[in-house]
């Protein structure tokens, strides 16, 4: 957006722009981390029962994830040929935890009951005591560019 328009000369010459991400929770598969079915693999790849069958594929779900990006910039004309551009861009403004990893082995307990995370719907919620890493926090950035 640029805000040439304006009579004000403050504001004159500045841009703002924007990138905002909004993206509902992705699915995950949940792991009982042995070999359930005794057919020699690792075991990672087995999923754990649920009310006697086991989970299907992708039965869980991660929260949403949402950040939004700004850039303010302003053009300063130095002469003819030459422009100065200063700018500030923040990464993340409202410096929301959005979560890019998980732990998704839900091993057994001693009588083989498997302590699985809340349901909504169908789907199994991952809980905060299962987040492992998140994307970056909020970030500012300044800068400059000279053209010519």
């Amino acid at each position: 957006w640029s805000l040439n328009y304006t009579k004000n000369a403050i504001l004159r010459d500045f841009q703002i722009s924007s990138i905002i991400t909004l993206n509902s929770g992705r699915p995950f598969n949940l792991l009982a981390g042995s070999d359930l079915n005794m057919d020699g693999d690792s075991g990672d790849g087995d999923r754990p029962f649920f009310q006697g069958v086991s989970l299907p594929r992708n039965a869980g779900i991660t929260g949403g994830f949402a950040n939004v990006d700004v850039r303010l910039s302003r053009t300063v004309k130095l002469g003819e040929t030459y422009e100065f551009q200063g700018f500030i861009e923040a990464f993340n403004l409202f410096n929301r935890v959005n979560i890019s990893e998980i732990g998704r082995i839900f091993p057994a307990d001693a009588q083989g009951n498997f302590q699985l995370p809340a349901r909504d719907g169908d789907r199994f919620i991952a809980t905060p005591d299962r987040f492992r890493n998140a994307f970056a926090p909020r970030q500012f950035q300044f800068g400059f560019r000279l053209v010519f």
